[in-house]
């Protein structure tokens, strides 16, 4: 049986602060807040994506699954 393997896309901050129902400009606030190790104005690939789950909980529609392995 093969294992299948999931793609989890590259999201920029928009995406993202879409993900919990908020702006960009809260969403890097909470990143500052919370001093995570993230750049300014950088993508967010799946390690920074995890990053910011694990600070701020997942939002209901990101499986947290997908993240185990990253």
């Amino acid at each position: 049986m093969r294992h299948e393997e999931t793609i989890i896309p590259v999201k920029t901050r928009e995406e993202v602060a879409i993900e919990y129902g908020i702006t960009v400009k809260i969403l890097n606030a909470h990143i500052i807040k919370y001093d995570l190790p993230i750049k300014p104005y950088a993508s967010l690939f799946p390690k920074q994506q995890k990053i910011i789950y694990e600070a701020l909980g997942y939002p209901p529609s990101v499986k947290r699954c997908l993240y185990d392995d990253v």
